[in-house]
């Protein structure tokens, strides 16, 4: 399989994964759950395959501890997730210029 059609391929999937699942768990909990793990690793690693092995240890983190607080707190399962992802990239975040650490995107650069 050329590399050009894995990408449409995989990106056509990731676009039919999210309209099947809009109506199921709505817009924020399908926002969060794609977005932030991927924002998260990327913060995080350097490498491709980094990237997508720690976005996926982070969503399954952020769902389980979602869960988890939703029981606990007796509030909605789809905020505390959505919430519970952006605290960890929060923390991510901060950590991450706490100690330094500079943005793995150059202002100006341009995608290749």
């Amino acid at each position: 399989l050329p590399l050009r059609a894995a990408d449409l391929l995989l990106l056509g999937l990731i676009a039919v994964a999210a309209v099947a699942a809009l109506p199921a768990v709505g817009a924020l909990l399908v926002a969060s759950l794609f977005v932030v793990p991927a924002a998260t690793a990327r913060l995080l690693t350097s490498s491709v395959a980094g990237l997508l092995v720690t976005s996926v240890v982070v969503a399954i983190a952020q769902g389980a501890l979602g869960l988890y607080g939703s029981l606990w707190l007796d509030v909605p399962p789809g905020p505390a997730v959505a919430v519970v992802g952006s605290t960890l990239y929060a923390v991510v975040a901060l950590s991450s210029t706490l100690a330094g650490g500079t943005s793995r995107v150059t202002p100006g650069a341009e995608a290749t």
